[in-house]
């Protein structure tokens, strides 16, 4: 223990170099401005952690209690019982062993928010997320077995989590971020005078958001509405029931009973009461053109419009509320907190700014990996597979070379595939 405290203060001695952070004026600068910076890398944290979450509750809506199969994955959970025998190439007899029927989850799913949260942080951190990938295409509907890898919800689902979350977020944004943060609120690398400029621009811009408020209105019952959607006290109230939602949300889970579908259902229909009821007062306080002047407003009344429809309207005409689409937009409830919370509202201003420069280098991206494909497709179209290039991620199409190259793209395997494709063999398997 004694040997270990000793090396432990040996080793502090790396730290010497920061002594001198006070006696250089430029270093301590930015020091100063690394540390000030902290807040808005949290709250940019909090931010992608946010968009996982709704990531995570849509996945469950799309993918939750879908993606279980029997061991003989031709089979129904109707018909998964008794035994089969293997084909001799997935087992060691030459004729292959019997193996029991079981019904089982994948151990990658979306049947409940733990296991949602940690399969999209698998796909995040670009771990085989391609397996996941394919099983998620080829979910049917619930105690079914799977079909054929093609459903293209799925795909789409992926592909705008990783493109969202890992390259808008994670890479190419947190320092556009940081650097569009910095400017708004006031750096420590600013003079005295900048600072300055930046606070007397922040009052004004604070100002003219008071003066474009909606005003009070001259009718004493519509001025008593007002002053009751606009207290504090209202505010912090509906912050609480969005988390509480959001909780509940999450807490949804596969397989359920039927106690626990129709608890949910009532827990659902007082929420959206919730909702609609605060969206009645608001338009009646500000009126129709007030309430739709504010974009974020407008935001909550598409959301709380959309619920409406799929839980009191859809079932009253006889259309099926299930719809994947109604229900994964379920999940953008979730974003009625950042109106409440002005870092964040702050942090998506930054990000909606930022959009039209990262559409435009993603799309350099496709362009230049499409191009990438067709070569592919020319050079690599024969090879034979390999531990990681087989009939799902190959160049024998457009398609699967365009995919293969953006599993190489997100960093999954990418060693694997140069081994894979530099066989001297290159006799077709087809």
């Amino acid at each position: 223990t004694l040997n270990h405290f000793l090396t432990a203060f040996a080793l502090s001695g790396v730290l010497r170099p920061l002594q001198k952070v006070g006696a250089e004026s430029p270093m301590s600068l930015m020091v100063a401005a690394l540390s000030s910076s902290l807040d808005e890398i949290l709250y940019t944290l909090n931010f992608l952690l946010l968009i996982m979450i709704i990531f995570a509750i849509a996945a469950m809506e799309l993918f939750g209690g879908r993606m279980a199969r029997c061991s003989n994955v031709q089979l129904d959970k109707s018909d998964c019982f008794g035994q089969y025998l293997t084909s001799p190439a997935d087992s060691l007899g030459s004729l292959g062993i019997l193996v029991p029927n079981v019904w089982a989850s994948h151990a990658e799913n979306f049947d409940n928010i733990q296991n949602a949260a940690f399969s999209l942080l698998r796909v995040l951190s670009g771990d085989g997320w391609t397996d996941l990938l394919h099983n998620s295409m080829a979910v049917t509907t619930v105690n079914e077995a799977p079909g054929p890898a093609t459903w293209s919800i799925a795909a789409i689902f992926f592909a705008v989590y990783l493109v969202l979350c890992n390259v808008f977020v994670s890479q190419l944004v947190i320092g556009t971020l940081i650097v569009n943060l910095r400017l708004a609120s006031g750096s420590a690398l600013y003079t005295e005078e900048q600072r300055i400029f930046v606070a007397t621009k922040k009052n004004i811009h604070q100002n003219l958001k008071r003066i474009n408020a909606p005003k009070e209105p001259g009718n004493k019952v519509q001025l008593s509405i007002y002053r009751f959607i606009t207290s504090p006290k209202l505010d912090a109230f509906m912050m609480t029931v969005i988390v509480l939602n959001t909780f509940f949300m999450a807490a949804n889970h596969h397989p359920t009973t039927a106690s626990w579908r129709q608890f949910a259902g009532i827990v659902d229909n007082v929420f959206l009461t919730t909702y609609t009821i605060e969206m009645v007062l608001k338009l009646a306080a500000f009126g129709v053109i007030g309430y739709c002047k504010d974009a974020w407003n407008l935001f909550d009344g598409i959301v709380v419009s959309i619920s409406i429809m799929q839980g009191w309207i859809f079932p009253l005409v006889g259309i099926s509320s299930n719809l994947s689409f109604f229900k994964v937009l379920r999940a953008v409830r979730v974003l009625r907190l950042v109106r409440r919370a002005p870092d964040l509202q702050r942090i998506v201003t930054t990000l909606v700014a930022a959009v039209p420069s990262v559409l435009s280098g993603l799309l350099l991206m496709i362009i230049w990996t499409s191009i990438f494909a067709a070569i592919g497709m020319q050079y690599f179209r024969n090879v034979r597979y390999g531990q990681l290039l087989d009939h799902r991620d190959s160049f024998q199409s457009f398609g699967d070379a365009f995919l293969a190259l953006f599993r190489i793209l997100v960093g999954d395997g990418w060693w694997q595939f140069t081994h894979d494709m530099s066989v001297q063999d290159r006799k077709s398997v087809v």
